[in-house]
């Protein structure tokens, strides 16, 4: 982890390598608090390994393997044998995050930026001021005394060549830490205040580049029916595909056309209003779906209206319900289904009442801290108020919140059309 010096000393270059180390874990560190906006106490997870992973590349335009970041954490925290030597060009790129460097790519880098400024200048920050040493190898603070001369001694009040170089570098660095002060809270305020502002997306226009710049990213793409996302005007349309993010046995989990967006932080509130969806076959369902990661390796929390006539065998009963369903990602088994709140019984006599029901309907998801507070609305026009169906409380950190349209894993039922109208969100305080 250090630069090569020809002709400097076991013991200068010993010195090298060990203030390298201290800088990478002071760096790494910086990188995971800058992240999940908490101090680094254990190795990474998988799902935090990932987070980071995304992060470091959506700011930085340059990539880290998660697996590195894992095991960069583990090693610090002495919980492997392997030594990790982290390349200059990796040290550059976690510089570059924690810095907040504008964005570049690799040939850029290796054009313009080879001598990887901003490690150099992040580990030379960490090297403390040597003293200078007297002849017989021990530290001195030096004194100039001037030497006896027949020309007059200067007035004091007027600085020498050298010491006024020395003061016009004294104040320039003075200046410029007092600027980085200032600057850094100005920055970080703007950017908590524009992740943090209160963001709404009426889909007026859902073409490619209006929707990149209102944030959003489709995952899993079915061109196809992407294609007919303009179906109907002032809305985006989703289908019920075949897919699911429910854990299940030699099925990978995989939700077409998901629609992504990032969270503005750790407390938040969000919305999704639709038009005119009316389920009526297993197990067709749209709704909100919390994510720690897109490939739903990471905890998801899901909030859906939905179809349901599966009763374990029993005599069945065809009903309109609101679920929400909790997970600890991918690899862990069973999720847990924390609301299954029935909102329509649908028959021949009551079909035609549940569809002007469901002509307007919203989902709501509040949290703040671990707990996660689960609202629905449905009524005939857009007004109708928003009801508590549930809550939990839930430990995970959401970093992505998405819109879907699933049917599950089965392929007799339909692909029927989701009408999204509108997308809110915004911060809330992690306190009440």
């Amino acid at each position: 982890m250090d630069r090569k010096s020809g002709g400097i000393s076991e013991s200068a270059e010993r010195e090298i390598k060990e203030l390298d180390a201290h800088a990478f874990e002071a760096l790494f560190r910086d990188a995971c608090r800058k992240c999940f906006s908490s101090a680094l106490i254990a190795p990474l997870t998988e799902t935090e390994s990932h987070r980071l992973s995304v992060e470091i590349a959506e700011s930085t335009g340059l990539e880290i393997g998660w697996k590195s970041l894992k095991n960069y954490s583990q090693f610090l925290f002495g919980k492997t044998t392997r030594a990790e030597n982290p390349s200059v060009p990796t040290l550059d790129t976690l510089a570059r995050y924690v810095a907040g460097a504008p964005p570049t790519d690799e040939e850029r880098r290796r054009t313009r930026e080879r001598h990887y400024p901003y490690w150099f200048r992040y580990r030379d920050a960490l090297r403390p001021a040597a003293p200078e040493q007297t002849a017989d190898g021990t530290d001195e603070v030096r004194e100039e005394i001037p030497e006896a001369s027949d020309t007059p001694s200067p007035d004091p009040s007027t600085p020498t060549p050298s010491s006024g170089r020395r003061t016009a570098l004294l104040a320039f660095a003075v200046v410029v830490g007092l600027a980085v002060a200032v600057a850094l809270p100005l920055i970080a305020g703007r950017r908590h205040s524009a992740g943090s502002a209160p963001f709404t997306d009426e889909f007026e226009d859902i073409a490619a580049p209006t929707l990149a710049t209102h944030g959003w990213s489709v995952q899993s793409l079915d061109s196809a029916h992407w294609a007919q996302r303009g179906t109907k005007s002032g809305h985006l349309t989703l289908f019920t595909l075949e897919g699911d993010n429910w854990p299940q046995p030699q099925q990978e989990p995989v939700i077409r056309n998901l629609l992504v967006r990032r969270l503005p932080s750790e407390c938040f509130v969000v919305d999704v209003r639709l038009t005119a969806f009316f389920p009526q076959q297993n197990w067709q369902q749209a709704g909100i779906l919390l994510l720690e990661d897109t490939t739903f390796a990471g905890r998801s929390a899901r909030l859906s209206i939905g179809y349901n006539d599966f009763s374990g065998g029993f005599p069945q009963t065809r009903e309109v319900i609101v679920q929400a369903i909790t997970s600890l990602g991918r690899s862990s088994g069973k999720p847990e289904e924390i609301v299954h709140r029935r909102l329509f019984e649908v028959n021949p006599a009551t079909e035609a009442l549940v569809r002007q029901n469901l002509e307007s309907s919203a989902l709501r998801i509040e949290k703040r801290g671990a707990h996660l507070r689960l609202l629905y609305s449905a009524g005939p026009m857009k007004n109708a108020p928003f009801k508590e169906v549930g809550g939990t409380d839930f430990d995970f950190r959401p970093a992505y919140v998405a819109v879907f349209a699933i049917k599950g894993f089965v392929g007799q039922s339909n692909e029927v059309p989701v009408y999204v109208d509108a997308y809110n969100q915004s911060a809330l305080p992690c306190s009440q």
